[in-house]
């Protein structure tokens, strides 16, 4: 972007609102968070629901004798 020299003898306070700027941008970087945790929090259900799944087709009696050869 090119120094614009003309906007440079308008003051600072008539140049456009800082704090509204920043406050949108917090705004936009809060959204986009809680939009990528949702995403992941949808994951991990989805992840949870599988690892249920599979667990409830394994053999208990398999499963207690490979803990206690691990054991």
């Amino acid at each position: 972007m090119a120094l614009d020299h003309g906007i440079l003898n308008i003051p600072l306070h008539k140049r456009s609102n800082i704090d509204r700027d920043i406050d949108k941008w917090k705004a936009e970087q809060t959204k986009e968070k809680s939009k990528r945790l949702d995403e992941i929090n949808y994951q991990r259900e989805q992840e949870r629901k599988e690892a249920e799944r599979l667990f409830k087709l394994v053999d208990r009696k398999l499963m207690w004798a490979e803990a206690t050869r691990l054991a």
